[in-house]
């Protein structure tokens, strides 16, 4: 999907074909976070009707939490898309167009606009859209999952936890991804922005990245002591 505008002269001077691209790669990305928060925020409010007769449910409480996080971290890229960066850009480009009666130093402050927009949105930084994209599916999954769940469904489908704990595990291991390349992209000192340091303090005001992130280095070293110790095993065999 993408938008269409009709550029009339002068402004095609300022509004060319591949600026227009690059707005519409910005709706492209934009748009599927916006329906996936509303389907997060759908899915709790369809669910919240039987709360009371599923709240012992230990699943349906596990389901129901993952859904929260879920939540959480696509509520807080799209607040930061949205308020940190276009907001704020914006009110910066506009700042400097009223202060400004030189074509040539608008379509400068322009492009400044749009570069800085592709930057901080990491349209430029393929993996870091990846990872979006593929928590954005795996919510989606976990939407669909939760419009199946009720109390015949979890009693009458042995693989109903199964599927559960795989989209858990796929989620962690993503939104996982996620944290530790935005961390790593905030280090890095042509890309640093105050913004995307307060993104990152507010999806782990709690720590729970954080963690999620000790779990996985764990992991990843367990793993890596495991096949050594394999290679050692076979080495002493052969």
């Amino acid at each position: 999907m993408s938008l269409d505008y009709a550029v009339e002269w002068p402004l095609h001077l300022l509004l060319g074909q591949d600026t227009l691209e690059k707005y519409n790669q910005l709706f492209r990305f934009l748009l599927p976070i916006k329906r996936v928060q509303l389907e997060l925020q759908s899915a709790w409010q369809q669910k919240a009707k039987t709360m009371k007769n599923m709240s012992d449910n230990e699943l349906f409480r596990q389901a129901m939490q993952l859904r929260q996080h879920m939540s959480f971290l696509v509520d807080n890229i799209y607040s930061y898309l949205q308020l940190d960066v276009l907001e704020a850009l914006w009110q910066q480009l506009t700042a400097g167009l009223q202060n400004s009666s030189d074509f040539e130093e608008v379509c400068k402050m322009h492009d400044t606009y749009l570069q800085k927009i592709i930057e901080q949105c990491f349209l430029n930084y393929s993996e870091v859209l990846k990872a979006i994209q593929d928590v954005l599916y795996v919510s989606q999954k976990m939407c669909k999952f939760l419009s199946q769940m009720d109390q015949e469904k979890i009693l009458e489908d042995e693989k109903f936890p199964e599927k559960f704990l795989q989209i858990k595990s796929n989620f962690e291991m993503l939104s996982n991804k996620i944290f530790t390349m935005l961390n790593s992209y905030k280090t890095s000192s042509h890309r640093s922005s105050p913004q995307l340091a307060q993104l990152l303090l507010r999806i782990d005001y709690n720590d729970y990245f954080s963690h999620l992130q000790e779990k996985f280095e764990y992991l990843a070293s367990q793993s890596i002591g495991a096949r050594g110790r394999y290679g050692a095993v076979a080495g002493q065999g052969s």
